[in-house]
């Protein structure tokens, strides 16, 4: 395969990749009050509803650093009905409750479950 102009993610045609940062507060870290340092990125693998239009896919671990929520459910059915998204550890629980509701409004209340696919570092 040639590599894309960029030689990025987004050089595949149709992929978004969105990204925020939160930095908030500054000093000695106290829990529950900050400082705040973290982020999440989202990759829209299409432009379509991605519950509605799934996608083959696959996993492949390269290195077992971090935990890869919906992998197993990616291995053994082979797609991807979600957005895919990275951000911290800590933040596992926020980033899933926020992608279900999404994929819930996205499909009017029809779908019966959605296991998204979730990159967290540790």
């Amino acid at each position: 395969m040639e590599v894309g102009e960029q030689s990025a993610i987004t050089d595949v045609p149709d992929v978004s990749v969105g990204h925020m940062t939160l930095i908030a507060g500054s000093g000695k870290l106290v829990p529950g009050h900050g400082p705040v340092r973290t982020g999440v990125t989202v990759i829209l693998p299409h432009s379509e509803n991605v519950y509605e239009k799934k996608l083959r896919a696959g996993v492949h671990v390269q290195n077992g650093a971090g935990e890869l929520t919906g992998a197993l459910q990616v291995m053994e059915w082979g797609i991807l009905e979600t957005q895919t998204m990275r951000s911290t550890r800590t933040l596992e629980s926020y980033v899933n409750n926020w992608l279900t509701t999404l994929m819930n409004n996205l499909s009017k209340g029809a779908w019966r479950s959605v296991r998204p696919l979730l990159r967290m570092v540790v």
